[in-house]
């Protein structure tokens, strides 16, 4: 059933994607096409403006061969997308009603990071705000009628997802824009820049256009540069692939939805036929995924090499469903995942601002998966940083379950891509009670008792060079585990170690983890392992004070600050767009500093600012944020030359002058620029 009110803001999209505060999409709801949820209705109110309802898709468990399966049967996940641009100020006012069962006893939202707090009016309603775009919000109504048996999981999963409006969106009759349609030529497509999706439902495997890069079974190979958008509304069925592993420039985006619900996995008792082991498979460099909804894998989610990946929200559901595997140099922000298998895999990436829904099965970061008898691939030097990780479903530690795991073989060294081999992880809030923080040990059987082949005496390696810190845990019902193995030589004696961890200002329950009480909370085999360390909050660098804005020119700003700190080795300065966030990085500076004048900036703009102290152990609170802004351009007007006048006649005559009507000009094209300028995240020369 179409809702006229979606619908409008969806065509709002064509209409003024540049000015739109909200948007939400018109999903196709026909028999086999999107599900709408039976289980929750969610409304949104932009500032003080009418109450819509907007719609909310759901995807139901795909249990068959998973070892929970009992317990994901009947498990739903309703979620909304809407774009948000808060720019103008209007906050978004949602209001969520539960359709099924018994009042609840209480509604939280996670993460509680964000800081907004639901107002309730019955145990079926909840009401609350929202002031700022990439929040991805979990609603949960505690009742009875909404847990699994006996873990009690939330039954009914909700999802309230807000991007960012969108930026950049092709138009459908763009140069090199290709729509899809299920006759369109093989030859169009490979020859497209762009393949674009238009709002509708979309199944690849009734693709008629003949034989090239859409295969019979719907499986679409993306051309070397190629770039597939999705238009919000847009619901495909299919798997995506690459031309070739050397591809570059691959881009997936928009605001649509992928979906690979008709390929089954291949541990579904039974299973016959393709066994497809990602729903994404791009091509090894420089690959962007931004903005889409991608769910129901037949196994892993995105498999690549370095790739930058924004604004994703993955919806996973049995053992098999890694999310995300790419590699070095990539860049993972701003996105929900919620895996049933491992998130990441340590491969020199950077991952930040995300909101991770742990399921039954996997780790937040896995040293890997190395083969025995020397195997084992490279793994390390990965950043992971200001994370909210809600509603963990770990029943135990497993062999690979945990914030970090490890199932690597004897032979496995930290590797620093070119650079060092330190992984860390640091500013970590899990809402929940956990088995166990780490899981770190080389192979085992699912009782985490290390069992890996022996290797060659000088092969022998070690496991560790970790460091964590700033990582909050509500409750812990188990111990981590950190140990290695002995006997590690096939042809001598020695000792695969797990050493170099040092765990800073970790607090779970309230109490932090030291040397003194880290029997408590970690099992740590000490024949086995080497430098485990314990840190305090002590050991941060204190806060920055007194941030303030100086001097403002038409491309700069100068910021001064008092440094608080005696044991810091830089400071980072970051900069938004708005109070709220998002926030990005600019050079970090030296120790001691206590000032920096930005540049690179757009004319009368305003810019937030804020800074912190940073070590070894992780960064100290932020000061700030405070704003300024720049100030108008002002032309440079050439030297006026003396008016000439035409022959003849009496003095009036003649043309104006040169001098005047290049001003004229100027200010008339500066004031075009002025009215189609867009303002970037990091203009070119920002310091």
């Amino acid at each position: 059933m179409k809702h006229f009110s979606s619908l409008f803001l969806a065509l709002s999209t064509l209409l003024a994607p540049a000015s739109a505060q909200l948007i939400s999409y018109d999903w196709p709801d026909a028999t086999g096409q999107a599900k709408l949820s039976d289980r929750y209705d969610v409304y949104v109110r932009l500032g003080n403006g009418p109450e819509q309802k907007v719609e909310v898709l759901m995807s139901e468990a795909i249990y068959a061969g998973d070892f929970r399966a009992t317990e994901l049967q009947g498990r739903t996940f309703s979620f909304v997308n809407v774009s948000y641009n808060p720019a103008a100020g209007s906050v978004l006012t949602f209001r969520v009603v539960k359709k099924f069962g018994t009042d609840a006893t209480s509604i939280t939202l996670s993460p509680r990071s964000y800081g907004y707090t639901p107002t309730s009016t019955s145990g079926t309603e909840t009401t609350f705000t929202v002031n700022a775009a990439n929040r991805y919000l979990s609603v949960n109504f505690i009742a009875a009628d909404n847990q699994t048996s006996p873990n009690l999981w939330i039954k009914h999963m909700l999802g309230i997802f807000v991007d960012p409006t969108e930026t950049g969106q092709p138009g459908r009759t763009d140069a090199g824009v290709v729509v899809y349609g299920p006759t369109v030529s093989p030859a169009s497509l490979a020859a497209a820049s762009t393949i674009f999706f238009p709002a509708g439902y979309h199944n690849l495997k009734n693709y008629a256009g003949g034989t090239g890069l859409i295969s019979s079974d719907g499986v679409l190979a993306l051309q070397n540069g190629q770039a597939l958008y999705l238009e919000g509304g847009a619901f495909v069925e299919g798997i995506l692939t690459r031309q070739a592993q050397s591809n570059s420039n691959q881009k997936i985006f928009g605001r649509g939805l992928l979906t690979g619900r008709q390929y089954t996995w291949h541990g579904t008792p039974g299973f016959s036929g393709t066994d497809y082991g990602q729903l994404v498979l791009i091509g090894n460099n420089n690959a962007t995924v931004e903005g889409v909804t991608m769910m129901e894998s037949p196994e892993h989610g995105i498999v690549g090499n370095r790739a930058t990946i924004k604004n994703l929200k993955f919806l996973g559901w049995h053992s098999n469903n890694d999310a995300v595997r790419v590699g070095s140099g990539s860049e993972i922000s701003h996105s929900f995942l919620r895996a049933v298998d491992d998130h990441f895999y340590n491969f020199d990436i950077w991952v930040h601002d995300c909101v991770l829904w742990a399921g039954h099965n996997g780790a937040i970061l896995t040293y890997g998966w190395g083969g025995d008898g020397g195997n084992t691939y490279n793994s390390g030097s990965s950043l992971l940083e200001n994370i909210d990780i809600i509603h963990p479903e770990w029943i135990g530690l497993g062999n690979n379950n945990g914030l970090v795991a490890a199932q690597i073989g004897l032979d496995y060294r930290p590797f620093g891509y070119g650079g060092n081999t330190l992984t860390i992880l640091q500013n970590i809030r899990i809402e929940g009670t956990i088995p166990g923080l780490v899981n770190l040990k080389p192979r085992s059987s699912s009782n985490g008792v290390p069992g890996a082949q022996q290797v060659p005496l000088a092969n022998v390696g070690y496991l560790g060079d970790l460091l964590l810190s700033n990582i909050t845990v509500d409750a812990q019902f188990g111990k981590g585990r950190i140990r290695g193995q002995t006997n590690a030589a096939s042809n001598g004696t020695a000792t695969f170690r797990v050493k170099n961890v040092e765990l800073n200002n970790v607090t779970i329950g309230g109490t932090t983890i030291t040397d003194a009480n880290k029997a408590t909370y970690l099992d740590i085999e000490t024949t086995t392992t080497t430098d485990i360390r314990f840190g305090t909050a002590a050991t941060l660098p204190s806060a920055p004070g007194g941030l303030a804005v100086g001097t403002a020119t038409a491309s700069s700003i100068t910021l001064s600050w008092t440094d608080n700190a005696s044991n810091e080795t830089a400071y980072r300065v970051q900069r938004s767009p708005a109070s709220a966030g998002p926030w990005t990085d600019l050079t970090d500076l030296a120790a001691n500093a206590t000032g920096t004048t930005v540049t690179g900036l757009n004319d009368s703009t305003t810019y937030y600012f804020r800074v912190a102290a940073l070590n070894t152990f992780g960064l100290s609170d932020y000061a700030g944020p405070v704003s300024g802004s720049t100030t108008a351009t002002t032309p440079t007007l050439p030297p006026p030359s003396p008016p000439t006048t035409g022959g003849g006649g009496g003095g009036g005559g003649g043309a104006p002058s040169v001098w005047f009507l290049s001003t004229l000009s100027l200010l008339a094209l500066r004031r075009v620029s002025q009215s189609r300028r867009t303002t970037s995240l990091i203009p070119p020369g920002t310091t």
